[in-house]
């Protein structure tokens, strides 16, 4: 008995084509298939189609693709200067399903400008990625701005800040009597230092953040360390700490099940004051510089 066997990519079922497309970048994707035939299109277009969107401008992915697809976006380049950002976002349609947004430009007022955007753009976004790679803004301008913008987005679970380019700025936001962020889990800010006082602003205004990754500068003298207590994943390096406040903030970690640290002696320290339970271990060398 002969089987049929299936010798054209236009034969395969339309539940196989759906997951082979669900692999493949929504962009090189539209550009491969698109108007191949009438079935293909309709399959392109088919809303349970979930796509992950490469972009360097967000007018130019509306044009050939369906912004109810879109489950994640990653706009920009190096090369782009994000002048366009505040148009596009405010001009283009809603993306209801986006839940995880990436973001590769230089600093400059228009990127915190399309800050006000995203929120209702993106509706249900809980992933934020952004890569800072040059600081084009005028003075007055810190990064800080970028970290409030965002943080902002109140349904915002997991945001993510790495600054490519060289900085000794210390950022000094201040959380308190903003609004909270009651849905913020994972907080990773690489490439400055973040002032104690700000990190338990933070940790105070969001009561379900549980992952820190960062660089912690101490300039007060005695802080109140008792807010880590609800941290249970970190990866830290320290800058203007003393003996005595390393005791007291690894024996504040009281719900802390992983942590990393960039300093061979100050893990030996922290397995003084952690729970035994608690898996410690080596940051990789320069994790914390700007990369």
């Amino acid at each position: 008995m002969t089987k049929n066997l299936i010798s054209k990519f236009e034969n395969l079922s339309n539940e196989l084509l759906f997951n082979i497309f669900e692999y493949l970048n929504g962009e090189k994707l539209f550009n491969a298939f698109h108007n191949l035939n009438y079935r293909i299109n309709r399959i392109l277009n088919d809303d349970r189609l979930l796509m992950n969107i490469v972009f360097n401008r967000i007018s130019t992915m509306e044009s050939v693709c369906n912004m109810n697809q879109i489950q994640f976006l990653n706009v920009g380049s190096s090369n782009s200067y994000f002048s366009w950002i505040a148009t596009d976002l405010q001009k283009c349609s809603i993306m209801p399903r986006a839940s995880r947004l990436s973001i590769n430009s230089p600093y400059t007022p228009d990127l915190i400008v399309g800050l006000v955007y995203i929120k209702s753009r993106m509706p249900n976004l809980i992933h934020v990625t952004v890569k800072i790679d040059e600081f084009l803004a005028p003075a007055g301008h810190h990064i800080e701005f970028l970290i409030e913008g965002l943080l902002d987005l109140s349904h915002i679970r997991r945001f993510s800040l790495k600054l490519t380019y060289h900085t000794s700025e210390i950022v000094y936001t201040n959380f308190t009597g903003r609004k909270k962020a009651p849905y913020l889990e994972h907080l990773s800010i690489i490439g400055c230092n973040i002032s104690l006082l700000s990190i338990i602003d933070l940790i105070t205004n969001s009561p379900n953040l549980y992952s820190l990754e960062m660089k912690i500068q101490k300039h007060v003298p005695c802080p109140d360390f008792s807010v880590f207590q609800q941290i249970t994943k970190a990866t830290l390096k320290f800058v203007g700490f003393n003996n005595d406040n390393f005791q007291d903030f690894f024996s504040s970690m009281t719900r802390l099940i992983s942590l990393r640290l960039d300093d061979e002696t100050l893990i030996s320290t922290a397995r003084l004051y952690v729970s035994n339970t608690v898996h410690i271990s080596k940051a990789s060398v320069g994790y914390f510089n700007y990369r």
